[in-house]
């Protein structure tokens, strides 16, 4: 898939409101009706790329699957390869017991307690993808900007763009605190599905 950002006409960046996307989105969408189109040649080609805006904007609308555009688009993929810290590791599986155990009894309070807690952490680990993404984006725009739009629709990684190989030791940095935050989200979503799920 091509950069979705620039399908959309968005900045390249992780803050980005719902209310931006589904603008952006609209305008795209607005100028590629078929009914636009002056032959069918045009009209199936306006239908593809209307297609393409629909499918960035699923991409770019999530805050994870935005991260993960964004770490692509940086050849930052790898990092999601990154074993968990020990101490987070410890936690989950804590977390996981207490869950199953809430669950498995059926106790409601247990379970709410544990749902706002981990959504308290949620929302923490939001925070912090999202100040690893305001650190790195600055330091990576040159580099990205200066990417064919090919390479950038390509899964990223640094044996094909040798990204990783060069970037610098701060937006190197940033990105793995990014690609980290990315991946005890989706931990913690896990486990909130669980939780919300039926008894």
């Amino acid at each position: 898939m091509e950069d979705p950002f620039r399908i959309l006409g968005l900045p390249r960046q992780f803050d980005l409101t719902p209310a931006e996307v589904t603008a952006a989105h609209l305008r795209a969408v607005s100028r590629l009706h078929p009914d636009r189109a002056t032959d069918e040649v045009q009209r199936v080609q306006m239908v593809q790329e209307a297609a393409a805006v629909g499918a960035a904007k699923q991409r770019v609308a999530h805050d994870l699957t935005r991260a993960e555009e964004l770490l692509k688009l940086l050849g930052a993929r790898s990092f999601l390869s990154a074993p968990l810290a020990p101490q987070y590791l410890l936690e989950t599986m804590e977390w996981r017991d207490a869950i199953e155990d809430a669950c498995s009894h059926g106790d409601g309070t247990a379970r709410a307690e544990l749902t706002v807690r981990i959504r308290q952490r949620r929302t923490e680990e939001l925070a912090t993808l999202a100040g690893a993404f305001r650190t790195a984006m600055p330091l990576a725009e040159p580099e990205i900007s200066e990417r064919p739009l090919s390479q950038s629709a390509t899964p990223a990684t640094p044996d094909i763009h040798g990204t990783s190989a060069v970037m610098s030791s701060d937006l190197r940095t940033a990105l793995q605190d990014a690609a980290a935050a990315l991946v005890r989200l989706r931990y913690l979503d896990r486990m909130l599905d669980r939780l919300t799920g039926d008894p």
